[in-house]
């Protein structure tokens, strides 16, 4: 009868001493060599934790993304950022540049406005479609930027969140938000403030945007405006006296188009020279010939004699 338990333990026996023989001849003792292989098994060990826990953390991410989208009514990337719209509410994350958009322009636009702002009319934004839903924009932080004409003819549009890393705004970022009352920006950015919902640069020196659904009748520009921005006050219905102050020296185009406006008080007693076009006006309103100019008593005189300053009914201050 074989013995098969006696010639396994004596081929073992055999394979160990060959083995233990050859690591003899080569310097090796056979401590070392079974030190060495049990440190291969345990980087070849570890090489398979890490593969696993690369896999678990890339499906859990892939989970989270799923999941998140799963939440949005509806949601999309555009250029490095993603989007999602739940509820009303149009949120924009990740870290980058918004694009530019274009929007759906009238055949009959100004060429001047075509090159200036960018205009196209073609490539809206991705929730455009959606735009009649949206009531509530927030940017978190990490977005850059917000492109030309991304929230055009968002007309139901009420509220905008502006996070620390937004950088840049394009000034036709808000055309046709005719529902827009409060842009707030957070008050660690370094590029942009807001205040009484009306968006400014850090220093307010520029009046970048006053949302033109705000239901105040009346609104006196702060002292530290030099300049009121492109698209300003355009579409502002409710508006009817504004107030410039002294410093104020440059004025966009469409910058202070409030087609229900009766007064404006310039309290500059010197005209400042329009150098863009459509300052007060659209291609089919002037509001000059319905609006009192109210500037110092001293500088009527003055007033009636500059361009498109004259076309105003101009008063004198008491």
């Amino acid at each position: 009868m074989l013995n098969f338990r006696k010639t396994e333990q004596t081929h073992t026996a055999y394979s160990t001493c060959a083995m233990e023989s050859r690591d003899h001849s080569n310097g090796v003792s056979p401590k070392n060599h079974r030190s060495r292989g049990n440190e291969g098994i345990r980087n070849y060990e570890l090489g398979i934790t890490r593969k696993f826990l690369l896999f678990f953390v890339a499906a859990m991410l892939l989970s989270v993304a799923n999941a998140s989208a799963q939440d949005c009514d509806y949601s999309g990337t555009t250029g490095q950022l993603q989007w999602c719209l739940k509820n009303g509410t149009l949120t924009i994350s990740g870290e980058g540049v918004m694009p530019d958009y274009g929007i759906d322009l009238p055949p009959d636009v100004h060429p001047e406005l075509l090159h200036r702002f960018k205009m196209t009319m073609s490539d809206n934004s991705p929730w455009y479609e959606y735009r009649e839903s949206i009531h509530t924009v927030v940017l978190e932080n990490g977005v850059t930027s917000i492109g030309n004409n991304a929230f055009y003819s968002c007309v139901n549009l009420t509220s905008i969140t502006i996070p620390n890393s937004v950088k840049k705004i394009e000034l036709s970022t808000c055309l046709n938000c005719l529902g827009l009352t409060t842009i707030n920006v957070e008050s660690e950015n370094n590029t942009y403030a807001s205040e009484d919902g009306v968006l400014f640069n850090k220093d307010k020196s520029a009046l970048i945007r006053y949302p033109a659904g705000k239901t105040t009748e009346t609104y006196v520009i702060p002292n530290s405006v030099k300049k009121i921005e492109h698209f300003a006050f355009l579409g502002c219905k409710s508006l009817t006296s504004i107030t410039i102050p002294i410093n104020t020296k440059e004025f966009g185009s469409f910058a202070l188009f409030c087609e229900n406006l009766t007064s404006i008080t310039n309290l500059n007693p010197k005209p400042v020279k329009i150098k863009n076009l459509c300052v007060f006006s659209s291609s089919d309103r002037v509001i000059q010939s319905t609006c009192v100019l109210k500037v110092p008593k001293n500088s009527v005189s003055a007033y009636k004699k500059a361009d498109i300053w004259k076309e105003f009914n101009i008063v004198g201050l008491e």
